[in-house]
């Protein structure tokens, strides 16, 4: 049987695989940038992954997956970059002439190398990602700037932008291009966004008002599916804070800091989630 995963990864594979539930969104309110998502997935073992192999030092988490021993489902760099990944159903994409092969996965080699969602924006597009596409990804950094990567309707890659206006962005399992149809009928969707609307004009816009969406939007155990939220993050743009929740428990709060992961070291580390925050409780 196959198994079902929030996102399906890697460029090498560029297969299409069964669909499953998450939650993402990138919210600025004066100062605080946050990104946070929930991971909803069959069990698997999560791993903390501290990479300093590049130009810029990134954490990430990832699971294993059918395409791959490892798939980086979110990171963050020092410069305060992140991304998240959304499984949707698979598009297919045209031929690029003279894109670049990927010999890894090129977002996370974007990840050590770029610092904005600008700088990874201009060279993301320059790759080869195959003849189909069954994900997004919302990517944002300490500006508040974010954008989504999705298939577009000519069957290229491009990207929807933060609207400035609202100053937060949402999207779960469909093609964020579609959300002035499909989000009306995503629970998901509408109840991150409209929470997401109060807490902006309310300006209570922090680590655990936002963990309260994730919270909101969360996946239980099923009868039939074995989709459930398997750990969920809040990550603070500025601060570099990230904050950690397994299992869709959201009393207890684990917090991680990626200034402090990557002080002091050189090479790639890799442990397993739960090992690694040990008892690094939030405040």
């Amino acid at each position: 049987m196959k198994k079902w995963f929030c996102t399906i990864v890697l460029a090498s594979a560029m297969c299409a695989q069964p669909v499953s539930a998450c939650t993402i969104f990138t919210v600025k309110k004066n100062n605080t940038v946050l990104i946070a998502g929930n991971q909803d997935q069959a069990p698997a073992k999560e791993y903390l992954i501290v990479d300093h192999t590049g130009k810029y030092g990134v954490v990430f988490i990832a699971t294993p997956s059918d395409a791959n021993p490892m798939t980086e489902e979110m990171g963050v760099n020092e410069q305060g970059l992140s991304y998240a990944i959304n499984a949707i159903s698979s598009e297919k994409l045209v031929h690029v002439p003279n894109a670049i092969r990927q010999d890894e996965w090129a977002l996370v080699k974007l990840m050590r190398e770029t610092g904005s969602v600008n700088e990874l924006l201009a060279r993301f597009f320059q790759y080869d990602w195959g003849p189909s596409f069954a994900y997004q990804i919302q990517v944002a950094d300490r500006s508040g700037d974010a954008a989504v990567i999705h298939p577009g309707l000519d069957g290229r890659l491009t990207f929807t932008r933060v609207d400035r206006s609202r100053n937060y962005l949402v999207s779960t399992n469909f093609n964020v291009r579609d959300a002035a149809t499909r989000g009306l009928i995503s629970p998901r969707y509408q109840t991150a966004s409209g929470r997401l609307k109060d807490l902006m004009a309310q300006n209570t816009v922090s680590q655990k008002s936002v963990a309260a969406v994730l919270e909101a939007t969360r996946q239980d155990w099923g009868f039939v599916s074995p989709v459930r939220t398997l750990y969920s993050t809040v990550v603070d743009l500025n601060t570099l804070d990230i904050d950690i929740y397994l299992d869709g428990r959201f009393d207890k709060a684990y917090r991680l800091n990626v200034h402090t992961l990557l002080a002091g070291m050189s090479g790639k580390t890799v442990l397993p989630l739960r090992q690694a925050i040990g008892g690094q409780r939030a405040n």
